[in-house]
């Protein structure tokens, strides 16, 4: 029982980095109607931060779908695939097959409803997707990436729904998972932190630069963006 717990465990916190990671690239990839949001959005910091979203969707996307070790065919010589039990510990595949281990013919059924689920979700365009990004791009280099983070082509509005669409599936495949001990559900508290950031800094970037000339008037020394220092008054 400790292992299973361990194990689902670590599903959780893949699936909350996940679940996390798409909405926040939903808030920064969605269209706006201010154009001042669409400008922040398309400076550096925030290109770098939609990218680095995107890797961590491809990863733990890619950790959970993972196939169980035991089903493997091929392994080092002199090893076996119990070797590998402690590994790819987010695969809902090894998860489900521990869980049905432990409670057999009770288990049973929902342990093949989790496989059949997770074959579809590998088998569509979405897995596939994630299954390229992760082989092409994330993990590996083909040829013709130029390692150029920018010409990585972020996901739409359409593409951040339909993986939260797979997330849903996904869930499914937890809770039967932990319906098995009765005592748990996932779920994702709303986080609204990154939009009420651009929101406030659009508004206080409108009040420095409406005081702006005020303050040179006033004899504030305002030229602190190269050197690091607070205004202050000469």
């Amino acid at each position: 029982m400790e292992k299973e717990e361990k194990f689902i465990g670590i599903v959780q916190m893949s699936l909350h980095l996940l679940s996390t990671a798409l909405d926040e690239l939903l808030i920064i990839n969605s269209q706006k109607s201010d154009p001042k949001e669409t400008h922040i959005l398309n400076l550096p910091p925030f290109s770098f931060y939609r990218i680095s979203l995107q890797y961590m969707i491809t990863m733990e996307f890619t950790k959970l779908l993972e196939s169980d070790t035991k089903d493997r065919k091929n392994f080092p010589k002199g090893k076996t695939w119990e070797d590998y039990e402690n590994t790819n510990s987010a695969s809902l595949a090894k998860n489900s097959r521990f869980i049905y281990e432990l409670k057999g013919e009770s288990f049973e059924k929902e342990h093949r409803e989790n496989i059949d689920q997770l074959v579809k979700i590998r088998a569509s365009d979405f897995g596939v997707k994630i299954k390229d990004d992760r082989d092409k791009k994330f993990a590996h280099s083909d040829a013709d990436y130029r390692g150029n983070i920018n010409s990585i082509k972020t996901y739409t509005e359409t593409e951040i729904k339909e993986a939260q669409a797979v997330l849903n599936d996904i869930k499914e495949i937890l809770e039967r998972c932990t319906g098995a001990f009765k005592d748990y559900q996932f779920f994702s508290i709303p986080d609204n932190r990154t939009q009420n950031f651009i929101h406030y800094y659009i508004v206080c970037n409108e009040f420095y630069n409406k005081n702006l000339m005020k303050a040179v008037s006033e004899g504030y020394n305002i030229n602190h963006y190269r050197s690091g220092d607070m205004p202050r008054k000469k």
